[in-house]
């Protein structure tokens, strides 16, 4: 049907430049030009032309021009770049014209960083089996010895994948005042932002639970070692002593190991990079677990040094749950389709910018 349109009016156009005087063949020739060259004022001029001569072959088209017109006229530079930029969209519909392109670059270039941020959005709310409050809740019911690995470090690891998108997508919608710029992303961010602080606290969770458990067990290890190793101290020289507490030193780290895989397998995951005293508090978490359970190179100070190690243990805890908040796992997980019925208008600016990338990324028109 399209294509029969097409032939009926270029059939309709030959009769008419065949039937008409020379200043109606020119108009049908600027027509002609101004649709090759794409030029929305020049066609406006030529159809109102045309449409004085043969009204039922040009009047549809021309009412369709007319529109894009009408809409090229409202830009305004008191609007903001998404409202200029899809006033410009719809007049490209209309009518693929250089002026509606010009004007989609001009406005849309301020806004092509959203194209980057949907795509970062995809991919941060379609990772696979990420972490839940109702695992973590299972986590912390469980013996470390009884946690599933396997599923905590795949769920880490998807976990982390979606924290890094969505901070960058957050980053980037600063960098470039996207907020300011188009208005209607201002609540999508919002959103964004609590979804982000989910996950960065559901994998806090995860941290604190582990060392708080991990905790509690080399604390009881340090206090009965220390207990055990003063009065041979006291009795005894440093290399005697250290050999006599070998059993229990070798029986502890036994005793521990469980917790030790657990620890060190949470330290393998770049999650803590972003804030150097959490990362540093890790870190000395290993060698505070060398400290308590082999202390080859300084025994003699062992007994005296306990309560300092009991400090270390404390302060790390500390520092994990300040970087906790804990009312922030109240609020609740969304898929990518749910933020999407939340934020329509920002999707569908995201949508039309991705149709439009093309024009957005180059000012070349062909």
């Amino acid at each position: 049907m399209k294509y029969f349109n097409i032939l009926a009016t270029a059939a309709m156009c030959l009769l008419l430049v065949a039937c008409s005087s020379e200043s109606d063949k020119t108009a049908f020739k600027q027509y002609e030009l101004a649709k090759k060259n794409r030029d929305l004022h020049q066609l406006h001029t030529a159809l109102i032309t045309l449409n004085t001569l043969d009204p039922e072959s040009f009047e549809s088209e021309l009412n369709t021009i007319k529109q894009s017109v009408a809409l090229l006229k409202q830009l305004n530079s008191d609007l903001s770049f998404s409202s200029n930029y899809l006033i410009s969209h719809q007049a490209n519909l209309l009518f693929n014209s250089k002026q509606a392109k010009q004007a989609i670059v001009q406005h849309g270039s301020q806004l092509n960083e959203l194209i980057k941020i949907n795509q970062l959005i995809t991919s941060a709310l379609t990772e696979p089996a990420q972490l839940t409050v109702a695992f973590t809740q299972q986590l912390q019911a469980l013996p470390l010895n009884k946690w599933p690995l396997v599923d905590l470090n795949s769920q880490l690891k998807h976990t982390i994948n979606a924290k890094n998108a969505l901070e960058q997508a957050l980053q980037l919608a600063k960098l470039h005042k996207l907020t300011q710029y188009a208005p209607e992303t201002e609540a999508l961010f919002v959103t964004l932002r609590l979804q982000l602080t989910l996950k960065l606290n559901l994998i806090d969770k995860v941290y604190i639970v582990a060392f708080t458990k991990s905790a509690d067990e080399i604390r009881d290890h340090n206090r009965f070692l220390t207990d055990k190793s003063s009065p041979l101290l006291s009795s005894f020289n440093p290399d005697n002593a250290l050999n006599a507490m070998q059993p229990l030193f070798i029986k502890a780290q036994e005793q521990y190991a469980p917790f030790l895989l657990v620890t060190n397998n949470l330290m393998t995951h770049p999650v803590f990079t972003d804030y150097p005293k959490i990362h540093q508090a890790l870190l000395d978490w290993s060698q505070l677990e060398r400290d308590i359970l082999m202390p080859y190179d300084n025994f003699v100070s062992y007994s005296q040094n306990s309560e300092q190690r009991v400090d270390k243990i404390n302060t790390i805890l500390a520092l994990l749950n300040q970087q906790h908040q804990q009312s922030s796992l109240e609020h609740a997980q969304l898929a990518l389709n749910d933020i999407q019925k939340q934020h329509p208008q920002a999707f569908d600016l995201m949508e039309k910018l991705k149709h439009d990338s093309v024009f957005v990324y180059s000012a070349t028109y062909n």
